[in-house]
């Protein structure tokens, strides 16, 4: 949308910056380009990561849905560039906009159909699957093979312990789909990881491109 990308900036955002902390004011909202942004919950003083924002979605939603304060951490997991538009021109567009209420609409549809893949996943699915599955949404969303990322992080999106994440990325790497150390990932066959990760990674494409599709029929 040409209205949307008139209103913002493009901004370089840092590995482990800070956007939005919980119950704070939502003063901007950020659209992805090559970064990831990583959301988090503090229970019982532990935290735990709960998501990840990419290119195909947006950091602030809630102000669509009337609420202007952060319902958890947001961060930046891998760095990279994205579209920064502050708050109150992005409830400006959305007051104007029948088109842009109808992306926003079909954002949060995209995001309950990931919500309940995940259960689906977390449930059903091997770790190894769903690692693999979880390096193929980072590399959609920053269009690299390489990427650096923590043990801790998978970890808390897979909800398995740290040893886990090494042992699978291990096998990962024998079959010769990701070359694997520690904080950091290559993928070396992507055909070959989509082989060995879960059937959500289809669904969820699957999802994903027939709401994109309704979309583009209304721009």
């Amino acid at each position: 949308m040409t209205q949307l990308l008139e209103v913002c900036e493009r901004v370089t955002l840092h590995a482990h910056q800070t956007l939005h902390t919980p119950n704070s004011k939502i003063d901007y909202v950020y659209f992805p380009i090559n970064s990831v942004i990583a959301l988090s919950l503090t229970t019982d003083q532990k935290s735990i990561e709960t998501g990840l924002i990419g290119n195909d979605g947006m950091l602030g939603i809630t102000l669509f849905l009337g609420v202007d304060v952060a319902p958890c951490n947001a961060f930046v997991q891998i760095e990279g560039e994205a579209y920064r538009m502050p708050a109150t021109q992005f409830l400006e567009l959305v007051d104007k906009s029948n088109i842009f209420r109808t992306i926003l609409s079909r954002y949060i549809l995209v995001l309950m159909n990931r919500l309940a893949l995940a259960v689906g996943c977390h449930h059903f699915h091997p770790t190894e699957k769903r690692l693999a599955y979880l390096i193929l949404v980072i590399h959609d969303n920053t269009h690299s093979k390489h990427m650096n990322i923590t043990q801790a992080l998978f970890s808390n999106l897979l909800g398995v312990r740290r040893v886990s994440i090494s042992e699978v990325a291990s096998q990962l790497q024998q079959k010769m789909a990701i070359k694997y150390s520690r904080g950091k990932i290559t993928i070396l066959d992507i055909p070959l990881l989509v082989a060995e990760a879960c059937s959500c990674y289809n669904a969820y494409h699957r999802y994903y491109h027939h709401i994109n599709d309704l979309t583009a029929q209304i721009e």
